[in-house]
């Protein structure tokens, strides 16, 4: 998934100098942001006429058309912040070269097999080669 791109990117031009000014006044910084933009407010600024919003409401919805992974919610493990998987984690980074079998992660965490293997499947920090080897991912 590449990076959310920030509004001032994607409208880039004069034209649109008025509407980053109004999300950047609101705290809105990425396109993905812009979920919780009134657009119904557009009209009533200054230097954004009816034509403007309408513009940008359309670039809006082609944007989110063309990225939908940016809109897309995450559900967080929660797993992934509890301390075993800080220590793993922290193993993990001790050991950045190394392709490592789940029997010598669990060892040297000191924890189950069974507990191990949920949080490294779902943790962004590292891959897996199979079922029971993994690597370091930063």
């Amino acid at each position: 998934m590449s990076c959310p791109q920030t509004i001032n990117e994607v409208f880039n031009t004069e034209r649109y100098v008025p509407f980053v000014r109004f999300c950047q006044s609101r705290g809105m910084v990425t396109m993905a942001d812009l979920v919780r933009c009134p657009f119904e407010q557009l009209e009533n600024e200054p230097d954004i006429g009816p034509g403007l919003a309408m513009r940008i409401k359309n670039m809006v919805v082609l944007y989110r058309r063309n990225h939908q992974e940016e809109f897309t919610p995450h559900k967080k493990n929660p797993l992934q912040d509890s301390p075993l998987a800080k220590r793993l984690e922290a193993f993990f980074r001790e050991n950045p070269d190394r392709i490592l079998h789940v029997a010598e992660i669990s060892k040297a965490v000191g924890a189950r097999r069974a507990d191990v293997l949920p949080i490294l499947t779902g943790a962004s920090w590292c891959r897996s080669v199979d079922n029971t080897s993994f690597y370091f991912f930063p």
